[in-house]
This record gives C-alpha cells, structure tokens and sequence, in this order.
C-alpha cells in the first residue's frame, strides 16, 4: 500500500495530475488472476525459432569459451609458439569477429527464409 501510493505521488509530481487521477489508471491486483494474460509458455517453448535461437547461442558461446579457453594452449603445445612472443596471433579471431559481425548481421537481416 505504502508502494502504491509512492508510486502515485510520483506520477502525481512527474505529470502534474492530481493523485487520485494517477492511482485510477494504476491495474488493480485483481487484474493478475486474469486467465486472459497467461503466457503460452508451452507453445512458446515448442516453437522452432525459439530452439534455432537457442541452439545458435549455445554453439556460439560453446565455441567463443573454447577458443578463449585453449587458443594460449594451442599455440603453444601444437604450433611450438611462445605465447608470450606471439600473443598477437591470440588476437587474429577476436578481431576477426569483431570486423565480420557487421558483415553477417547486415547479411542475416536480409536473408530470405
């Protein structure tokens, strides 16, 4: 209760209403029972955009914590590197997706499905 009324004092001051105007236009808490408002979180969750979305960000991070994880690594146990002398060649992904991500987001944007 003490909420509400901040919050209508508040939009009282912001919009220079009178209190009692602001705390009509405030949704009673009778409004959350409403059955109309359910989110349809099975459907949303079978949906296949959702799953494309979700399957792409896991194969992105999956590969971008590898990478950052065994790119030091690699270098230095496979290629026979000093990590510390060629830490410049640990940069080369990182700036590579930094210049390609404009590039496949503008594409994405007007691919045809």
């Amino acid at each position: 209760a003490a909420t509400a009324a901040a919050t209508a004092a508040a939009a009282a001051e912001v919009d220079h209403r009178p209190a009692a105007a602001a705390q009509q236009q405030q949704p009673s808490s009778s409004s959350q029972g409403d059955r109309s408002a359910v989110v349809p979180y099975k459907d949303f969750f079978r949906s296949p955009p959702v799953w494309a979305v979700t399957v792409a960000h896991f194969c992105f991070n999956w590969g971008y914590y590898t990478l950052l994880a065994w790119l030091p690594s690699y270098f230095e146990m496979a290629l026979g590197l000093n990590v510390q002398e060629s830490s410049f060649l640990t940069l080369i992904p990182y700036v590579a997706m930094i210049g390609m991500t404009p590039v496949v987001s503008a594409k994405s944007t007007y691919a045809s499905i």
